[in-house]
């Protein structure tokens, strides 16, 4: 990935404090473009670049519109991929809004409902293994769980383009590659809203991943066109090894809130 010059090396003193989830190089790339975009030419004050990248996380937050209209957004998304996949995701490659809009409108709504619909299943449905019974999550711990869950997943999808770019040696920039990955995990995402439904929520979860790994194929074979220097099964392939990574790491950071009280487990 073509690198963006800052106005000097110390903007990197700093940031590093930063959850490393989120990249220093996705920190430098968003400053650089908050200051082009301001046409405020930095002098390469580290706390000045700092604040830039921490206003631009406030960005992050959506508001009630932005959630409503993320879900709504999420869905007309998963119908287009239904009718047109090729076609969906070759239009989400060419989007170009930056990552904390991304995120705000679209990737955060779809993940809280998805933290949302795996809270009410473990705390208050519960959860049940053959031949052994069933149990519910302490209700503040699953609170917590879940929607720390849902935070790192958004961060997860964020992160990965960044892997892909280096590796890969991609042209197209960070706001391009995170439009189609959030496309294509769309189905998945949308799919485990459905949890609560018991067995037929894991069918349809079944199926909403392998339909999403369909749409991640179509993707990869996009980004090949877009990019002469990899083929559909290199970013394929690499893009299930990075979110093998990725994940791993996010439930090493998950490990210590997974709730533990299974002082009602088994439940006839």
């Amino acid at each position: 990935m073509p690198q963006i010059a800052v106005a000097s090396g110390q903007n990197h003193v700093k940031l590093t404090r930063l959850h490393f989830l989120v990249g220093a190089e996705l920190m430098d790339q968003n400053i650089s473009s908050t200051n082009e975009q301001s046409g405020n030419n930095s002098s390469g004050n580290p706390s000045d670049n700092n604040s830039a990248f921490m206003e631009q996380l406030k960005l992050c937050i959506p508001s009630v519109s932005d959630f409503t209209s993320g879900v709504s957004a999420g869905l007309t998304t998963l119908m287009s991929l239904f009718k047109d996949t090729r076609g969906t995701v070759a239009n989400s490659a060419a989007e170009s809004a930056a990552w904390s809009t991304q995120i705000r409108t679209y990737l955060l709504p779809l993940t809280l409902v998805m933290g949302f619909a795996a809270f009410v299943k473990g705390s208050f449905i519960g959860h049940t293994l053959p031949f052994l019974g069933s149990w519910t999550e302490p209700i503040v711990a699953g609170f917590i769980f879940h929607a720390m869950t849902a935070i790192i997943s958004v961060i997860a999808i964020s992160v990965l383009p960044l892997f892909l770019i280096k590796v890969l040696t991609l042209t197209d920039g960070h706001s391009n590659v995170l439009s189609l990955l959030k496309t294509t995990s769309t189905p998945s995402l949308i799919a485990s809203w459905f949890v609560v439904l018991g067995g037929l929520g894991t069918f349809i979860g079944i199926a909403g991943g392998l339909f999403g790994l369909y749409c991640l194929w179509q993707g990869s074979a996009v980004m090949s066109e877009r990019n002469s220097n990899t083929s559909a099964l290199k970013f394929f392939a690499f893009t299930i090894l990075g979110g093998i990574l990725i994940g791993v790491v996010s439930m090493v950071l998950l490990s210590p809130l997974v709730p533990t009280d299974f002082s009602n487990f088994p439940r006839p």
